[in-house]
């Protein structure tokens, strides 16, 4: 899932504009061996900037993502259950 917008607030030459980004991926599977994988990765991101009179007065960022991983062993039960 991903998500991109732009905002900004007056005329072209004149405003003060804003951008931000948002990616999701979230998958569940089974590796080769039959067990459990998961993977997740997630970025957000946004910046804002200004323009006067047709000059651009520069801007501020920010960012950040998360990415994991992880392999679970399966457990198979052995015996009765009069352990």
């Amino acid at each position: 899932m991903a998500l991109d917008g732009v905002i900004q607030i007056g005329p072209d030459g004149f405003n003060i504009r804003g951008t931000f980004h948002f990616s999701l991926i979230s998958i569940s599977t089974t590796d080769i061996t039959g067990n459990p994988y998961y993977y997740f990765d997630m970025t957000a991101g946004a910046t804002v900037s200004a323009t006067v009179f047709g000059l651009s007065f520069g801007g501020i960022g920010v960012s950040a993502s998360f990415h994991a991983e992880a392999r679970a062993a399966r457990l198979d039960a052995l015996g009765d259950g009069d352990h």
